[in-house]
């Protein structure tokens, strides 16, 4: 079952420090706004394979990742499940405004994650127009990125699906965590379910990671960290759909 960490301002202003949707959410409030969401908002730690809303659910509260990652499911009628999407922090999981979700939200790993009351923070929206504004920029921004994982599973080979895989996470991290040397990129959930949301298994993944490090495109470092050793190479190898905004934001 979930677990109700003790609330602190601290917490949730130290996350906002470190970037992502949530600082630019609580950057946008009002100083009543910030204060209202602080009201409400409450942290919590849940353990893997924590189903936090079931498919064709209506949620009562929303929350951002602190910690961990999710995953976002489609379940099939004949049982089968798929991942469709991934959540890492600072996302956002939940539904604003209207309907039942269309995936299930778990865990896949211990997750800290930020909650607050749908119908809070849908009031304090209404009110806030800057933040309503962000919010849809948001949700555009996950539209693109879920058309980026079409691209991704295009890939006619598994090895080009991990290739595209790995400039995505490389974007994700972005200018702030720019250092010396070559890139480096950490996988944050467990390489069985990278295989399902990669469409493929574990052992093909395996086999797809170790001839890009063959190769000389990235180093291995440990089963979930990879050093990037040629980018160039993994741009060719993801394809150019995801070359440009790699770029552009690195």
């Amino acid at each position: 079952m979930p677990r109700t960490l003790p609330q602190s301002r601290d917490v949730i202003d130290l996350v906002a420090r470190q970037g992502g949707f949530l600082a630019q959410l609580l950057g946008a409030l009002s100083p009543d706004g910030r204060e209202q969401f602080h009201a409400v908002a409450r942290t919590r730690a849940v353990p893997p394979r924590t189903v936090l809303a079931a498919q064709g659910e209506t949620p009562a509260e929303l929350g951002f990742v602190l910690g961990g990652t999710l995953s976002l499911s489609r379940l099939f009628p004949d049982g089968r499940s798929h991942i469709v999407g991934l959540l890492v922090p600072t996302d956002m999981y939940g539904r604003v405004f209207q309907g039942p979700l269309r995936h299930r939200v778990e865990a896949l790993s211990d997750a800290r994650l930020l909650c607050v009351p749908r119908g809070h923070f849908e009031d304090l929206l209404s009110t806030e127009a800057s933040a309503e504004r962000l919010l849809l920029v948001h949700t555009l921004e996950e539209l693109d990125e879920a058309r980026e994982w079409v691209v991704l599973l295009s890939g006619s080979k598994v090895v080009n699906r991990v290739a595209s895989f790995l400039v995505m996470l490389a974007r994700r991290k972005g200018p702030r965590s720019r250092s010396p040397g070559p890139p480096q990129v950490r996988l944050l959930l467990p390489r069985a379910d990278l295989a399902s949301y990669l469409g493929t298994r574990p052992e093909t993944l395996s086999r797809a990671l170790h001839e890009l490090a063959g190769r000389n495109v990235i180093r291995i470092l440990d089963p979930y960290r990879f050093q990037i050793e040629d980018l160039p190479a993994l741009l060719d190898i993801a394809g150019q759909d995801l070359a440009l905004a790699l770029e552009s934001s690195l």
